[in-house]
C-alpha cells in the first residue's frame, strides 16, 4: 500500500457484508462519511479509498459545498485555488489541505519511510507519490483504482 496506509478487510457500509471498500470506491464523495455499524467512517476503514494516504487528494472536499467544485477543479487553476485561504469548504478545510496532491503541499512525514526529507525536494515528493495513486483511468486518485497498489 502506498505510504503504509491501506483499506480495511472488515469494513462494511452499514453493516452489510457486500458493501466493503470497494463498494465505497465507487463513489468515494458520497460514501466516504458513511458509517459502519461500529460507528467507524469509511474515511477511517477506507483510508485508500477515502484519499485518506499520505500525499492524496481529498474525496470528500467540495468548495462552500458546491457540487462539481472539487480537487480536479482545483487542478483547473492550482495557482489560484491553492494559494489563497478563501477556498476552503463548509467546515472551513482550505484546498491546499484538501487537495495535497493538486496543491503540492505534501510533507515528508507523509511518506512513512518510503522517501526521506533529503532525497527529495517537496514538489518531486509530490510528483512521486501522485504517480503512486493516479489511477488507470490518467485522471487524479478516481474511483479507487490505483497504480503500484
Amino acid at each position: 500500500g502506498t505510504c503504509g496506509c491501506e483499506d480495511s478487510d472488515t469494513w462494511r457500509y452499514k453493516g452489510k457484508s457486500s458493501k466493503g471498500c470497494d463498494y465505497v470506491a465507487k463513489t468515494p464523495s458520497k460514501y466516504c462519511d458513511s458509517e459502519d455499524d461500529d460507528g467507524t467512517t469509511a474515511a477511517e476503514g477506507c483510508p485508500m479509498t477515502c484519499g485518506n494516504c499520505g500525499c492524496q487528494d481529498s474525496y470528500t472536499w467540495l468548495y462552500k459545498g458546491k457540487s462539481g467544485k472539487d480537487c480536479e477543479w482545483v487542478a483547473k487553476k492550482p495557482d489560484k485555488y491553492c494559494s489563497k485561504s478563501k477556498y476552503k469548504d463548509k467546515d472551513g478545510w482550505k484546498a491546499k489541505d484538501a487537495c495535497r496532491a493538486t496543491c503540492e503541499t505534501c510533507e515528508a512525514d507523509d511518506y512513512e519511510g518510503d522517501l526521506t526529507a533529503t532525497a527529495l525536494t517537496r514538489d518531486a515528493a509530490c510528483e512521486y507519490m501522485r504517480a503512486l495513486v493516479t489511477p488507470a483511468t490518467g485522471s487524479p486518485n478516481h474511483a479507487g483504482k490505483y497504480v503500484g497498489r
